[in-house]
Protein backbone atom coordinates (compact mmCIF):
# COMPACT_ATOMS: atom_id res chain seq x y z
CA UNK A 1 0.00 0.00 0.00
CA UNK A 2 1.46 3.57 -0.52
CA UNK A 3 1.73 6.51 1.48
CA UNK A 4 -1.30 8.11 -0.44
CA UNK A 5 -3.27 5.11 -0.08
CA UNK A 6 -2.92 5.41 3.40
CA UNK A 7 -3.76 8.96 3.85
CA UNK A 8 -6.95 8.17 1.48
CA UNK A 9 -7.72 5.51 4.05
CA UNK A 10 -7.18 7.98 7.19
CA UNK A 11 -9.63 10.41 4.86
CA UNK A 12 -12.24 7.19 4.52
CA UNK A 13 -12.14 7.54 8.44
CA UNK A 14 -12.19 10.87 9.17
CA UNK A 15 -15.70 11.17 6.88
CA UNK A 16 -16.97 8.32 8.57
CA UNK A 17 -16.26 10.32 11.88
CA UNK A 18 -17.33 13.64 10.59
CA UNK A 19 -21.41 11.68 9.73
CA UNK A 20 -21.02 10.27 13.08
CA UNK A 21 -20.99 13.54 14.50
CA UNK A 22 -24.96 13.91 13.91
CA UNK A 23 -25.96 11.24 15.96
CA UNK A 24 -26.19 13.33 18.94
CA UNK A 25 -29.17 15.02 20.87
CA UNK A 26 -28.94 16.31 24.28
CA UNK A 27 -26.73 14.40 26.51
CA UNK A 28 -24.98 14.34 30.14
CA UNK A 29 -21.83 14.97 28.47
CA UNK A 30 -21.84 17.42 25.75
CA UNK A 31 -18.62 19.39 25.33
CA UNK A 32 -15.55 17.36 25.53
CA UNK A 33 -12.49 16.22 23.76
CA UNK A 34 -11.52 12.81 22.87
CA UNK A 35 -8.68 11.30 21.96
CA UNK A 36 -8.03 8.37 19.39
CA UNK A 37 -5.36 5.83 18.65
CA UNK A 38 -5.10 4.34 14.73
CA UNK A 39 -3.82 1.30 14.14
CA UNK A 40 -3.85 -0.02 10.08
CA UNK A 41 -2.76 -3.09 9.36
CA UNK A 42 -2.20 -4.33 5.78
CA UNK A 43 0.24 -6.65 4.45
CA UNK A 44 0.36 -4.67 1.07
CA UNK A 45 1.68 -1.75 3.02
CA UNK A 46 4.86 -0.47 2.17
CA UNK A 47 7.83 0.51 4.95
CA UNK A 48 7.39 4.34 4.53
CA UNK A 49 3.74 4.00 4.75
CA UNK A 50 4.10 1.90 8.19
CA UNK A 51 5.97 4.17 9.25
CA UNK A 52 4.08 6.98 9.00
CA UNK A 53 0.82 5.16 9.78
CA UNK A 54 2.51 3.81 13.02
CA UNK A 55 2.19 7.08 15.30
CA UNK A 56 -1.59 8.35 13.58
CA UNK A 57 -4.09 9.84 16.19
CA UNK A 58 -6.91 11.31 15.79
CA UNK A 59 -9.26 13.79 18.23
CA UNK A 60 -12.86 14.80 17.59
CA UNK A 61 -13.41 18.07 19.92
CA UNK A 62 -17.14 19.19 20.59
CA UNK A 63 -18.44 22.61 21.93
CA UNK A 64 -21.79 23.23 22.02
CA UNK A 65 -22.75 23.15 17.77
CA UNK A 66 -19.46 22.90 16.89
CA UNK A 67 -17.17 20.22 15.98
CA UNK A 68 -13.38 20.21 15.27
CA UNK A 69 -11.73 16.63 14.51
CA UNK A 70 -8.00 16.84 14.07
CA UNK A 71 -5.87 13.94 12.71
CA UNK A 72 -2.41 13.57 12.52
CA UNK A 73 -0.09 11.46 10.45
CA UNK A 74 3.75 11.22 11.62
CA UNK A 75 4.67 14.76 11.49
CA UNK A 76 4.06 14.82 7.73
CA UNK A 77 0.42 14.96 7.47
CA UNK A 78 -2.37 17.25 9.58
CA UNK A 79 -5.64 17.13 8.82
CA UNK A 80 -8.68 19.37 10.48
CA UNK A 81 -12.21 19.15 10.01
CA UNK A 82 -14.00 22.04 11.56
CA UNK A 83 -18.05 22.39 11.82
CA UNK A 84 -20.72 24.91 13.43
CA UNK A 85 -24.39 23.51 12.70
CA UNK A 86 -25.56 26.57 13.90
CA UNK A 87 -24.07 28.80 11.09
CA UNK A 88 -24.48 25.56 8.72
CA UNK A 89 -20.87 26.63 7.98
CA UNK A 90 -17.95 23.60 7.71
CA UNK A 91 -14.04 23.76 6.56
CA UNK A 92 -11.21 20.95 6.00
CA UNK A 93 -7.29 22.09 6.24
CA UNK A 94 -5.15 20.10 5.34
CA UNK A 95 -1.05 20.61 6.00
CA UNK A 96 1.12 17.85 3.97
CA UNK A 97 4.90 18.52 4.10
CA UNK A 98 4.00 22.94 4.78
CA UNK A 99 1.69 23.04 1.52
CA UNK A 100 -1.41 24.21 3.36
CA UNK A 101 -4.75 23.52 1.61
CA UNK A 102 -8.33 24.81 2.47
CA UNK A 103 -11.38 23.79 1.19
CA UNK A 104 -14.84 24.09 2.20
CA UNK A 105 -16.67 20.68 1.80
CA UNK A 106 -19.28 20.42 -1.13
CA UNK A 107 -21.35 17.17 0.14
CA UNK A 108 -25.27 17.94 0.25
CA UNK A 109 -26.16 16.18 3.60
CA UNK A 110 -28.95 14.01 1.23
CA UNK A 111 -26.07 12.43 0.05
CA UNK A 112 -24.21 11.43 2.99
CA UNK A 113 -27.68 10.49 4.45
CA UNK A 114 -27.40 7.72 1.19
CA UNK A 115 -23.77 7.11 1.27
CA UNK A 116 -24.26 5.88 5.31
CA UNK A 117 -27.55 4.16 4.99
CA UNK A 118 -26.91 1.09 7.23
CA UNK A 119 -28.14 -1.21 9.07
CA UNK A 120 -26.86 -1.75 12.85
CA UNK A 121 -27.29 -4.57 15.65
CA UNK A 122 -26.80 -4.87 19.03
CA UNK A 123 -24.76 -7.62 20.32
CA UNK A 124 -25.28 -7.39 23.77
CA UNK A 125 -21.17 -7.13 24.89
CA UNK A 126 -20.17 -4.32 26.30
CA UNK A 127 -16.30 -3.06 27.95
CA UNK A 128 -14.75 0.22 29.40
CA UNK A 129 -13.43 2.32 27.19
CA UNK A 130 -11.34 5.37 28.37
CA UNK A 131 -13.46 5.07 31.60
CA UNK A 132 -16.84 4.61 29.46
CA UNK A 133 -18.94 1.79 29.39
CA UNK A 134 -19.31 0.39 25.82
CA UNK A 135 -22.00 -1.32 24.11
CA UNK A 136 -20.98 -3.19 20.51
CA UNK A 137 -22.56 -2.95 16.97
CA UNK A 138 -22.34 -4.10 14.44
CA UNK A 139 -23.08 -2.33 11.39
CA UNK A 140 -23.50 -2.95 8.09
CA UNK A 141 -24.19 -1.11 4.64
CA UNK A 142 -26.23 -1.93 1.55
CA UNK A 143 -22.70 -2.79 -0.06
CA UNK A 144 -22.19 -5.50 2.71
CA UNK A 145 -19.29 -3.44 3.79
CA UNK A 146 -19.17 -4.68 7.52
CA UNK A 147 -17.72 -3.21 10.49
CA UNK A 148 -17.61 -2.95 14.52
CA UNK A 149 -18.51 0.07 17.05
CA UNK A 150 -18.69 0.29 20.76
CA UNK A 151 -20.45 2.84 21.74
CA UNK A 152 -21.42 4.84 25.24
CA UNK A 153 -24.54 6.51 26.13
CA UNK A 154 -22.37 8.88 28.20
CA UNK A 155 -21.00 11.29 25.92
CA UNK A 156 -23.85 12.91 23.54
CA UNK A 157 -22.67 15.83 22.41
CA UNK A 158 -25.30 18.71 20.98
CA UNK A 159 -26.91 18.73 17.80
CA UNK A 160 -29.60 20.21 15.08
CA UNK A 161 -28.36 18.11 12.79
CA UNK A 162 -30.82 15.32 11.71
CA UNK A 163 -29.85 11.32 12.48
CA UNK A 164 -29.25 10.41 8.93
CA UNK A 165 -27.06 7.42 9.35
CA UNK A 166 -27.31 4.13 11.83
CA UNK A 167 -30.26 4.96 13.20
CA UNK A 168 -30.37 1.84 15.47
CA UNK A 169 -27.08 3.01 16.99
CA UNK A 170 -27.33 4.14 20.50
CA UNK A 171 -24.28 6.24 21.88
CA UNK A 172 -21.04 7.61 20.87
CA UNK A 173 -18.61 5.59 19.24
CA UNK A 174 -15.22 5.27 21.47
CA UNK A 175 -13.67 2.44 19.26
CA UNK A 176 -14.35 1.69 15.84
CA UNK A 177 -12.71 -1.33 13.80
CA UNK A 178 -13.33 -1.32 9.89
CA UNK A 179 -11.97 -3.47 6.52
CA UNK A 180 -11.97 -2.18 3.13
CA UNK A 181 -10.02 -4.33 0.33
CA UNK A 182 -7.81 -5.53 2.53
CA UNK A 183 -7.04 -3.36 5.18
CA UNK A 184 -7.49 -3.19 8.67
CA UNK A 185 -8.41 0.19 10.60
CA UNK A 186 -9.10 0.69 14.08
CA UNK A 187 -9.62 3.16 16.28
CA UNK A 188 -9.99 3.31 20.17
CA UNK A 189 -10.41 6.23 22.55
CA UNK A 190 -7.63 6.74 25.04
CA UNK A 191 -8.49 10.14 26.17
CA UNK A 192 -11.44 11.79 27.45
CA UNK A 193 -11.31 15.27 28.29
CA UNK A 194 -14.00 17.38 29.54
CA UNK A 195 -11.57 20.86 30.12
CA UNK A 196 -13.09 23.91 28.98
CA UNK A 197 -12.33 24.04 25.17
CA UNK A 198 -11.03 27.60 23.28
CA UNK A 199 -13.70 28.62 21.15
CA UNK A 200 -11.03 29.87 18.54
CA UNK A 201 -10.08 26.26 17.66
CA UNK A 202 -13.72 25.71 15.91
CA UNK A 203 -12.89 29.05 13.51
CA UNK A 204 -14.75 28.26 10.46
CA UNK A 205 -12.47 31.21 8.61
CA UNK A 206 -10.05 29.96 6.29
CA UNK A 207 -5.96 30.77 8.35
CA UNK A 208 -3.39 33.00 7.23
CA UNK A 209 -0.78 30.94 5.14
CA UNK A 210 -3.58 28.60 3.68
CA UNK A 211 -4.22 28.28 0.04
CA UNK A 212 -8.27 27.72 -0.93
CA UNK A 213 -8.89 24.67 -3.09
CA UNK A 214 -12.22 22.67 -4.12
CA UNK A 215 -13.15 19.27 -3.11
CA UNK A 216 -12.36 17.03 -6.01
CA UNK A 217 -8.60 18.91 -6.50
CA UNK A 218 -7.38 18.63 -2.85
CA UNK A 219 -8.98 14.32 -2.78
CA UNK A 220 -6.97 14.35 -5.89
CA UNK A 221 -3.81 15.66 -4.65
CA UNK A 222 -3.58 14.32 -0.66
CA UNK A 223 -6.11 11.40 -1.54
CA UNK A 224 -4.20 9.93 -5.05
CA UNK A 225 -5.45 8.05 -7.79
CA UNK A 226 -5.50 4.55 -7.82
CA UNK A 227 -4.38 2.13 -5.61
Amino acid sequence: MTVHNSFRFGLLALTLLLGLRTFAQTAPISDCKIEYKIDLNDPKMDPMAKIMMSSAKMSISFLGQKSRVDMNINAMMRTVAITDEATKKSIVLMDMLGQKKAMVPEDDPADLKNRYDATTTKTGKTKTIAGYKCDEYLVKTPEGEQSSMWCTTAIKPKSTATDFSFKNLNGFPLELEMNQDGMKLKMIATKVTLDKLDLKQFSTTVPAGYQLTTQDKMMEEYGGKGK
